[in-house]
């Protein structure tokens, strides 16, 4: 008999797939998903040459997407 504590847990299916930005249309996904998540008038949005070149210097531009490949999420760092 074995103890649940025991048992392998199980994983479901990832319902997002995380991965690099890696076409203009992902740099404008990511653009349009910073003026939902910080409104309009935020002076702040990383524009997509930023994201772009972050990429190419080393840094992070990723997207998290569902399943129907919309993005839903980002993360960006240099």
């Amino acid at each position: 008999m074995t103890h649940d504590a025991e048992r392998e847990p199980r994983t479901a299916p990832s319902a997002v797939s995380i991965r690099s930005l890696q076409d203009y249309g992902d740099l404008e996904a990511c653009v349009a998903l910073q003026h939902v998540t910080w409104g309009e008038h935020c002076r702040e949005i990383v524009p997509p040459a930023v994201l772009l070149v972050a990429q190419k210097l080393g840094g992070l531009a990723l997207g998290a997407f569902d399943r129907t490949g919309n993005l839903v999420g980002t993360l960006f760092g240099m």
